[in-house]
């Protein structure tokens, strides 16, 4: 019995918890994925603020698989075939699977014309590594550099506010930081008086705001507005947003109009009962437009570590796998009825909305340093350091860290 995980993602590494007994009960692993690391969302604004290291705010993947007997396979997958049960890599290799879970997350929608190769992008996350290399630098370069973050939703104001108070504390004249967002206000998703609030934070911080208008264009020292407006730029972040991955053009499986595979809520794909999809890349029937934020993720993992260690046992006891949600008894995956979101600053109060209900506090911060250590301090290896809860409480923050 083969199972195979593609992707490594924030709900599939719930896996290796069970890796050992499945095993034990005659099952191989192996985890495919095209980076060693997997970088956690929710800590990679404060990494890139200063306020972590990169050790901090990332999974072992190799190394868990050492530790688990898992086999390592580093690779993109590039094509499935569900028939054959195959998965076939960026190098041409193929992999066979009984059970396969796919957690490949997101990507982001297309670049401007002439930036596909000057520009970060945030997804797949393991990319902000070249801008942490970049802002490393800063400190020692000579000519003005500017920063320009395309989206204002959460994801890139969180890093616009991060990166900025790392620029104020280590080359405050060295660097500018932009935000350009298309609608009339930063994240627009979350109630207007919050949106202001953090405005008024970037704005005080030094940060230039961009509403009502989109990056259109690149040169190679300018980014060009939809409205014929040129902004300096050096480094062009690319954080507007998610759609599928180009993986699942590849695979006759029914997707969403944004490219989000499609799943019931065991997370199985409906014609093909043998593979599970979880995380950023699927779409769960009844919750298509839930937001993909890693809150979701993270709960999906124990849920989906169950139903594949179900699924295998059902094909282990000799029975179809289209009777598994029936007979084995997967469980639903049910979303939070208002998911909790807390974005950091930049200062030492972090930002806490559910619904229509928000507030800026540091005990806010604090609460968001708990939650992310403790849920990284579960995929730590054993020879990795792990943070006390009386530290995680603490609320470092990027406006006063000494890294």
């Amino acid at each position: 019995m083969e199972l195979l995980i593609v992707g490594g993602g924030h709900a599939s590494v719930a896996l290796f918890e069970r890796a050992r007994a499945w095993q034990q009960r005659g099952v191989s692993v192996t985890l495919l994925s095209d980076h060693p690391y997997l970088y956690y969302s929710g800590m990679v604004p404060e990494y890139l603020g200063g306020v972590y290291s990169s050790d901090e705010v990332r999974i072992d993947l190799k190394g868990w698989c050492q530790q688990t007997g898992v086999t390592w396979h580093q690779g993109r997958a590039v094509r499935m075939d569900p028939t054959a049960r195959t998965v076939t890599t960026a190098y041409g290799s193929t992999i066979s699977y009984d059970v396969a879970v796919i957690d490949i997350g997101a990507s982001n929608p297309p670049p401007p014309p002439g930036a596909k190769e000057a520009l970060v992008s945030t997804k797949p996350m393991h990319k902000i590594e070249r801008l942490e290399a970049w802002l490393r630098t800063l400190p020692e370069r000579t000519s003005p550099q500017h920063l320009v973050v395309a989206g204002g939703g959460a994801a890139g104001t969180e890093l616009g506010l991060n990166i900025q108070a790392r620029i104020q504390r280590t080359a405050p004249r060295q660097c500018t930081v932009s935000v350009v967002e298309p609608a009339d206000r930063l994240i627009p998703s979350f109630p207007e008086g919050a949106s202001q609030q953090v405005a008024n934070l970037f704005a005080e911080a030094g940060g230039r705001l961009y509403t009502g208008r989109r990056v259109q264009h690149r040169t190679p020292t300018h980014a060009v507005l939809n409205d014929g407006t040129r902004l300096p730029c050096t480094q062009l972040v690319w954080a507007t947003g998610s759609v599928g991955s180009p993986f699942w053009q590849r695979t006759p499986f029914s997707c969403t109009d944004s490219g989000f595979v499609k799943v019931i809520d065991s997370l199985q794909i409906p014609s093909a009962p043998r593979v599970f999809a979880a995380g950023d890349c699927a779409a769960v029937g009844g919750y298509t437009d839930l937001p993909r934020i890693g809150v979701h993720a993270v709960k999906q993992g124990p849920l989906l570590a169950d139903n594949v260690d179900r699924m295998l046992q059902h094909l282990q006891d000799g029975k179809p796998p289209e009777r598994a949600y029936q007979s084995a008894g997967l469980r639903a995956f049910k979303p939070y009825s208002v998911a909790p979101l807390i974005l950091s600053t930049g200062t030492a109060s972090g930002l806490w909305r559910a619904g229509s209900i928000w507030w800026m506090r540091p005990a806010a911060l604090r609460m968001k340093h708990l939650v992310d250590l403790r849920w990284m301090n579960r995929y730590r290896l054993p020879d990795e350091n792990t943070w006390p809860a009386w530290q995680a409480a603490h609320a470092r923050c990027a406006q006063d860290s000494a890294r």
